[in-house]
């Protein structure tokens, strides 16, 4: 008995990890924004870009849903972010268009904040157009380095709302929710189940 319930706790606990690594996998940053049309790319980027350590926890903070745009910089009030903190990658200043998944008919004002290490601060680039039909909007002179998309978002009053990104994501091919509290309750109920079992079995 004791062979088989320790088979059962052992199989909960596979099942967990492995969804926590499926599920960390298909949550990756850059899947908001891609490039489109040239050779530069984005990535993802957990902070290890940026070595003041001030900023590289603001850029963890934007990603994990604990800090604004506005900690970024504080000209941006109003703003949303519209995707994680990325990397751009291989623009080298050129004029570039990104794919933005979250850009909708209420955006307005899209902008990327970039970090320029030299300054030590978030610089901000509007874009020179924006196509809200497939989700597209062209910058010019895009340095490379860690980035994020902001815009103005109306509510559906007509008013503009400024949030955090949020730290229990969609999977992009599944829309299965990432959050650790899903993990733990799959895992408890599933303890729960492997003790009436073994109480069950004890009684007979």
């Amino acid at each position: 008995m004791k062979k088989k319930l320790m088979a059962l706790l052992t199989a909960v606990v596979l099942v967990v990890a492995t969804s926590a690594s499926v599920f960390a996998a298909s949550s990756v940053a850059a899947d908001d924004v891609k490039v489109v049309g040239s050779d530069a790319k984005v990535v993802q980027e957990d902070g290890s870009d940026i070595a003041d350590a001030t900023n590289k926890a603001l850029a963890q903070g934007i990603n994990n849903g604990t800090k604004t745009v506005q900690d970024l910089n504080s000209s941006v009030s109003g703003a949303t972010a519209l995707s994680k903190v990325v990397y751009l990658s291989g623009n080298n200043g050129a004029n570039v268009t990104l794919s933005i998944s979250n850009l909708t008919s209420s955006c307005s004002n899209v902008r990327v904040m970039i970090y320029d290490a030299a300054s030590n601060t978030w610089k901000v680039y509007t874009a020179s157009s924006v196509d809200l039909a497939n989700k597209t909007a062209t910058f010019s002179g895009l340095p490379d380095g860690p980035m994020v998309v902001i815009a103005d978002v109306a509510s559906a009053s007509g008013t503009t709302t400024k949030t955090t990104t949020s730290t229990t994501t969609s999977s992009p091919k599944t829309g299965v929710e990432s959050s650790s509290t899903v993990l733990f309750a799959a895992a408890i109920a599933a303890l729960g189940a492997a003790a009436v079992v073994s109480f069950k079995k004890k009684r007979v």
